[in-house]
């Protein structure tokens, strides 16, 4: 879930288109959209297709007032589904989501454009999910008696993501008979 606004500042009131693309990095997929609401006065509708991929447009032909005594805004707020799949996706180690040839692996970005009377504006949003990391180590192997060990293992986990998530741990041991 995440917002979109757009505001208008100036004493001229006027009209705007509003696009928002979603453009997943390697190992995210968008499931769907799951729907987009306004606060916006006389809204028009949204456009009932938007789904960030083939089509981006969110609202066509929308009216803003003239900001008077405080800029006037209009707010989307936007649900978006999406499965990630990081197995095989390796995470750059960098607070970077984008660079120049698009979305990093694991990224989700979007970029919400608005056209504004024949003026252009964008505003880029970029989240990366989690992905747990995982660190076994020995810690210790005495012999216990009666032809017996004990084995102490530190698990580590940890996420490289930008996000919260969760993870099942399971641990086979695999000894010699």
């Amino acid at each position: 879930v995440y917002e979109v606004t757009v505001t208008n500042r100036g004493p001229g009131a006027g009209t705007y288109d509003l696009d928002d693309a979603l453009a997943p990095g390697e190992g995210v997929t968008v499931v769907g959209v799951q729907g987009v609401v306004t606060d916006t006065p006389g809204s028009v509708g949204v456009n009932e297709a938007f789904d960030g991929l083939d089509d981006t447009r969110i609202v066509t032909g929308q009216a803003i007032s003239g900001a008077t005594t405080a800029p006037v805004v209009h707010t989307y707020t936007v649900t978006v589904r999406y499965a990630a799949d990081l197995t095989d996706v390796t995470i750059p180690d960098t607070d970077v989501c984008t660079t120049e040839e698009g979305t990093v692996p694991g990224g989700l970005n979007n970029v919400a454009t608005v056209d504004w009377n024949g003026n252009e504006g964008s505003d880029d949003e970029c989240v990366r999910p989690g992905k747990p990391t995982l660190d076994k180590a020995l810690v210790s192997a005495r012999p216990a008696g009666d032809g017996t060990w004990e084995v102490v293992y530190d698990l580590t986990v940890g996420n490289v993501g930008g996000e919260a998530t969760t993870y099942d741990l399971d641990d086979e041991l695999l000894f010699s008979p």
